[in-house]
């Protein structure tokens, strides 16, 4: 019988390299990689071989079976939607759920959400261009108080009621003989507003409503407050002229729309017997349409307000007329007792002006 005696066995050998695909790609594209050194890996997608480099140029190694057999068929994904972070992913989920974050799909594999990397599709065509949108070019509240918007189309649109039903306005302020400030409304109402306080001794003398409907306050040391527009209904027509006339004794008598009736003074009378007298230098009207009568001696009497409409007419016709009749006293004389009249009243005189008279002059 025969005996083989077991040999000896050998020391341990070095670790080997590690093994990497180096390459791959469809068998025909094996052929850009020739002139690789040897040991140069490839594996080719169409077929599933895996091949070496050998030491000649476009030399390689028989083809390995590198790809396994096709697996079962997955299940898909199901995407439920995007969260902001992973710490929002719900504790449990089911097989094939996933969740996109930042970009990246994170799927539940049964056990965990598990990131199955950064999804991302293909780029798409440009979009079309979309119609031009419109804005608002102009905004404004028309008669009835509604807001109309007109917009760059030229298009409008009614935005409804912008502006409230007028208020209730001011008609009069005035202080009461107790010194407390009454407001009397446009609705008839009256409003007492309380004692006017003083401070150090001034108090309120006058409150106004001005041309520009202003409430202005005067005080008892001369100081005003405008106090601010109000508005208040009209009120009654002021007093006016109502005519003017001389008097048997040369004086200017103003007759007023009131009934009242004021002597102007003494009419200017040239080389009369006796001390001159105080005669009227000008008329005119001041700003405020009053009639402001200018005497000789530079004083001045405030006539009154200057009515509207036929009454002003009328009024400066009769001014007129009394310039007119000054004009003619300025070659006045005094007149004797005796002179000589004609039919009409008028005195007469000679070529040279001097009165005509009969008898003696009393």
């Amino acid at each position: 019988m025969s005996v083989i005696a077991a040999g000896l066995r050998g020391g341990r050998g070095d670790p080997g390299l590690p093994f990497r695909v180096d390459k791959q790609g469809t068998l025909a594209e094996r052929a850009n990689y020739n002139t690789q050194l040897a040991g140069f890996t490839y594996l080719a997608t169409d077929n599933g071989y895996l091949y070496f480099k050998e030491s000649l140029p476009g030399a390689w190694s028989a083809g390995m079976l590198f790809r396994g057999p096709a697996g079962p068929r997955g299940g898909g994904i199901t995407l439920l939607g995007s969260l902001a972070s992973v710490d929002q992913l719900p504790a449990t989920g089911i097989v094939g759920n996933a969740w996109m974050i930042a970009g990246h799909a994170w799927v539940w594999n049964g056990s965990a959400w598990e990131d199955a990397g950064q999804i991302q599709g293909d780029k798409g065509e440009p979009g079309i261009n979309g119609v031009d949108g419109r804005s608002i070019a102009t905004l404004a509240i028309n008669d009835q108080g509604r807001l109309i918007a007109t917009y760059t189309d030229e298009s409008t649109q009614d935005a409804g009621q912008a502006r409230g039903a007028d208020g209730t306005g001011i008609t009069s302020v005035a202080i009461n003989g107790s010194n407390r400030l009454l407001v009397t409304l446009s609705t008839g109402a009256v409003l007492d507003a309380g004692q006017i306080a003083t401070l150090q001794g001034r108090g309120i003398s006058s409150a106004v409503v001005n041309l520009s409907g202003n409430l202005i306050v005067t005080y008892t040391d001369g100081a005003t407050a405008d106090v601010g527009h109000v508005v208040g209904t009209d009120g009654d027509d002021g007093i006016g002229i109502a005519s003017m006339s001389v008097n048997g004794t040369g004086h200017l008598i103003v007759t007023l729309t009131s009934g009242t009736v004021l002597d102007a003074g003494q009419l200017p009378v040239l080389d009369g017997v006796g001390a001159d007298g105080k005669g009227i230098a000008g008329v005119s009207f001041d700003a405020n349409g009053h009639l402001i009568i200018t005497y000789t001696d530079t004083t001045t009497q405030d006539a009154g307000a200057l009515p509207t409409g036929e009454e002003v007419a009328a009024l400066q016709a009769q001014v007129q007329s009394l310039l007119e009749r000054i004009a003619t006293l300025e070659g006045y004389h005094a007149v004797p007792t005796n002179v000589l009249t004609d039919q009409n009243g008028a005195h007469l005189t000679d070529q040279n002006g001097n009165y005509l008279t009969f008898g003696v002059a009393a």
